[in-house]
């Protein structure tokens, strides 16, 4: 047995255990085991706490979307829509893109189009064939009975189905056009002379498009005015939200901002969508 093994089988002495000390590499590795263990207790904390205000901070949100009567994404969206494009603004006000499955439908429409009406006119040249339907099995009256009723229709019906497809697809406007095309709705409706009633919220032009810009394309469904800066700030359905200074964007929005804050109560939540349409209350 060696001597190693020897002195380690051996028990210290009371005296001995008292002047003993861990040697210096031993005790390092023991302070770095500690440092980490503390660290890793740190980040658990912290990770912890990030949730718990996380689910505070959206239970608050939720509370005050419903104190306030926001309305969801989907809804204020299709009231834009409207706004916008009339009745079939609201239909489509929620499609970001043209969907793939109606280019392949035009496609097989297109195709059952030209194919019809190569069989049509085949069919039409063969009426007169009288031996031609004999060796077929067919009368002239019964193969004309059969044109008109069926094979006829064919390519008017698939055309048709074409330009209604078609027409679907002009009328989705897409996340961007119909941003656009609603700032250029709330631009021309800014310059109609009409009265405001004494209760409904101002909301100048330039504030206006940019709401509509923040609702099409970046899902804001309420907007607040925060009266210790004097800024707005922005929240989607989510809960996430942004805080956007009175001199944002090089404070190209700063008087109206200013305007805003004397025409909503401050902290409160307001719909997107109506302080666009003119819906919103004081």
């Amino acid at each position: 047995m060696k001597r190693g093994e020897i002195m380690a089988g051996q028990k210290m002495s009371l005296e001995e255990a008292t002047s003993a000390r861990l040697p210096f590499d031993v005790a390092e590795h023991i302070d770095i085991e500690e440092e980490k263990e503390i660290k890793r207790k740190v980040e658990e904390y912290k990770q912890a706490r990030a949730e718990h205000l996380k689910t505070v901070s959206k239970m608050a949100f939720t509370q005050q979307c419903i104190d306030d009567k926001i309305m969801p994404l989907k809804k204020q969206k299709r009231i834009i829509g409207k706004y916008t494009y009339g009745l079939k603004g609201a239909l489509f006000a929620n499609i970001k893109d043209v969907p793939n499955i109606l280019y392949a439908t035009s496609f097989l429409l297109f195709l059952a189009l030209v194919f019809s009406t190569i069989v049509t006119i085949g069919c039409a040249t063969a009426i007169n064939e009288s031996a031609l339907l004999e060796w077929v099995g067919t009368t002239t009256e019964e193969f004309k009975a059969t044109f008109f009723h069926f094979i006829l229709p064919i390519p008017f019906v698939s055309l048709g189905l074409f330009w209604l497809n078609g027409f679907f697809i002009i009328s989705i406007p897409g996340e961007k056009g119909f941003s656009n095309d609603a700032k250029e709705k709330i631009e021309k409706k800014a310059i109609e002379e009409r009265v405001l009633p004494d209760h409904i919220v101002d909301v100048p032009c330039k504030l206006k498009r940019f709401f509509a810009e923040m609702l099409i394309e970046y899902n804001v469904i309420a907007v607040e005015y925060v009266s210790e800066n004097g800024a707005i700030r922005l929240w989607k359905e989510t809960g996430d939200n942004k805080l956007f200074e009175k001199d944002f964007s090089g404070g190209y929005y700063e008087e109206e901002v200013e305007y805003f804050g004397t025409e909503v109560e401050p902290n409160k939540f307001y719909n997107t969508s109506d302080l666009i349409t003119e819906k919103a209350e004081k």
